[in-house]
């Protein structure tokens, strides 16, 4: 079963700019061995903006496994993912950039899980005008922790309706971070209700727990009497 070790999260906003950064600062070192997800929202006030890079400060490249940017606007979010670890970072840095000198902002919620052995399910998509959000996706094993960026207009609150944590909420930038470690496989799906219809934008992605160790179904070992001359 996975399990969240840790979080943070933060935000910025930084002016007349084309490059910017976002910092977050787990709790403590994380752990060799362990997998760490980034939930990231960005835009800009003018140009078209674009993600660069997640890394940490010991060096660590993540995979991007989503980035879900709409042409022509600024609320754009995704997913990104590094494991196994094989060293102990705790300071995560999404980087940004846009085509014109403007203002950047930048969002991010970072987890430390274990254990994680595979990127399951990952998946983006927009939606209409809605109340009614329900993000769908399949994954393949029980216990797998999934999380997800939500953006879109400003303004509204959500009630999660089927065991999904809130982790960041700014609804006046229309930034939300969620996670989940899912009782079940097969279908699944973040659902929730807006406190008001918008366009919303979504990336997700679960990742898979270890496998338990296999249970010994031998029995024990017979005891052997040795019997001296």
């Amino acid at each position: 079963m996975t399990t969240l070790v840790q979080q943070n999260n933060n935000h910025n906003s930084t002016a007349t700019v084309t490059t910017a950064s976002l910092a977050i600062v787990l709790p403590g070192v994380a752990t060799v061995g362990n997998a760490i997800c980034v939930g990231f929202a960005y835009g800009s006030s003018a140009g078209t903006p674009s993600l660069t890079s997640v890394t940490d400060n010991l060096g660590n490249n993540y995979t991007i496994n989503q980035n879900n940017a709409r042409s022509g606007f600024s609320d754009n979010c995704g997913c990104a993912t590094f494991f196994p670890l094989t060293n102990a970072p705790q300071t995560i840095t999404v980087t940004c950039a846009s085509t014109v000198s403007g203002t950047i902002a930048i969002f991010a919620n970072a987890y430390e899980i274990s254990p994680a052995t595979a990127v399951d399910a990952s998946t983006t998509n927009t939606t209409g005008s809605v109340t009614a959000f329900n993000a769908t996706f399949t994954t393949t094993a029980i216990n797998e922790f999934a999380f997800a960026s939500v953006t879109g207009s400003g303004g509204p609150t959500w009630t999660q309706n089927n065991g999904w944590t809130q982790d960041f909420a700014s609804p006046g930038d229309g930034v939300w971070f969620f996670h989940n470690i899912l009782s079940s496989s097969g279908a699944n799906s973040l659902n929730m209700t807006s406190s008001t219809a918008n366009f919303y934008l979504w990336s997700l992605v679960s990742l898979t727990p270890a496998a338990p160790p296999p249970s010994n179904t031998a029995g024990p070992v017979p005891r052997v009497k040795f019997i001296l001359p």
